[in-house]
This record gives structure tokens, C-alpha cells and sequence, in this order.
């Protein structure tokens, strides 16, 4: 199975979804604060007030939401200079209670570089949480997180995530990974990864025509 084109922003948004929506709930990120709205025309629910909060993802069940917070005043060092540390929180959206789940900089992966500089947080369908966080020059880590234990595990590489929330590939991963041709140069593109971090097919080039009808068949009736 191989996963129209005015393809790049499509895949584009897949790593920084400005909303999600589950059971009619809304939740975005206004002006560094967690925002929730019950329905499409309720007020703003501020769960967090931070100023510096942003990319807040619905659980499943709609009970909790995970985001990235910022760290103005905490870098660690990245494979290209200091980058901002950040930390992952997660909110019961009920009580409004607030959990650090990771601080950036805590761990170190097998190259010795930070686990930290957050982005696209995302929970699976089975309550797990994925991230990206920074690796190398060319390319970032995958996370999968326990959020009941912080317990962060390696998955694989990505320069960009969504997680699969319904249809047959429930729970898979859609990431862009950079490779390398065996004569040389190298490529970009965009593949179905399972929770395991095995492969489970090649979605291809963003460039590539059929490239956004192979996407909407992988991601089911997800907008």
C-alpha cells in the first residue's frame, strides 16, 4: 500500500496541528495559555495561564490535554547550539490540575544529546503520548511517553509526527524521515511507522502526485 498536490502544506500541518477536536471539544493554544472550548461556539476555558504554553493536544477521552511549555530562562545544548529546554505538562481538563510529565534536559539519548526542545506533542489512541524532540543536524527523535510514569522511550527518527487517531492505522505514526541514497545524496520523505518504530510503508515524496490521496487514505476521516 502506498499512501493532490499543494502537498507540502498539507503534510506541513500534520506537525503542528493548530486544534484538536474530540467528542465537539475544541483546545488551542491563545496567547501562551491552554484554551478549551466545549462546543464550536463556547467561550475560551482557560486551563493554563502561563504565556507560555503552546501545542495542546485532547486526549482520547477528552479528559486531559498534553502540552509543550516553554522555557525562556532554560536552554540545554543542541547539535547546533543552545536550544530552548522546554517541558512537557499535561491538564485534567475536570479539575484544571497540572502534571509536569518531562523536563527537557532530564535525559539524554544514545548520543548523548539533551532529550528536550519539544514540539508536536500528541496523544495515541491508546493514551500514550509522542514527541519530537532534537537529535542531530539533520534530523530529530520520535518519544513515546507513559503519562502515568514520565517513562520516555525512543521510537525512531523524524523531522516531523502526527499520530494516526482512527481508522485502520489507528495508532500508527506518520513521520518525515531523511535517508541517504547507497551512491550517494539524500531524500525526504514520509513514512508509516508502527508503535514499535517498525516500518509499515513508504507514503513517498511530499512532491510526488497522488502523494495527498495516499495521506487522506492513512489518516481515515482525521481532518
Amino acid at each position: 500500500m502506498r499512501l493532490v498536490s499543494a502537498v507540502l502544506l498539507v503534510f506541513a500541518s500534520l506537525s503542528s496541528v493548530a486544534a484538536t477536536i474530540v467528542h465537539g471539544q475544541t483546545v488551542t493554544a491563545d496567547r501562551g495559555s491552554v484554551c478549551l472550548r466545549r462546543s464550536p461556539n463556547s467561550p475560551c476555558q482557560l486551563l493554563t495561564h502561563t504565556g507560555l504554553d503552546r501545542e495542546p493536544d485532547l486526549s482520547a477521552d477528552g479528559k486531559e490535554v498534553v502540552f509543550v511549555r516553554g522555557t525562556p530562562h532554560d536552554s540545554v545544548e543542541g547539535p547546533t547550539g543552545p536550544e530552548e529546554a522546554t517541558e512537557l505538562w499535561i491538564v485534567d481538563v475536570a479539575t484544571g490540575e497540572t502534571r509536569r510529565l518531562l523536563r527537557g534536559g532530564a535525559l539524554t539519548n544514545s548520543n548523548g544529546v539533551p532529550v528536550a526542545h519539544f514540539t508536536s506533542p500528541q496523544f495515541s489512541p491508546t493514551g500514550r503520548i509522542y514527541i519530537l524532540s532534537m537529535a542531530a543536524v539533520v534530523s530529530d527523535v520520535v518519544y513515546s511517553l507513559d503519562p502515568t510514569t514520565g517513562t520516555a522511550q525512543q521510537v525512531c527518527a523524524g523531522n516531523s509526527l502526527r499520530v494516526v487517531k482512527r481508522g485502520s492505522y489507528a495508532g500508527a505514526l506518520l513521520v518525515e524521515q531523511h535517508r541517504y541514497f547507497v551512491g550517494g545524496g539524500s531524500y525526504d520523505w514520509v513514512y508509516l511507522i508502527g508503535p514499535d518504530g517498525k516500518e509499515i510503508g513508504t507514503l513517498g515524496d511530499q512532491s510526488e502526485p497522488g502523494f495527498a490521496n495516499r495521506l487522506a487514505e492513512v489518516l481515515g476521516a482525521d481532518p
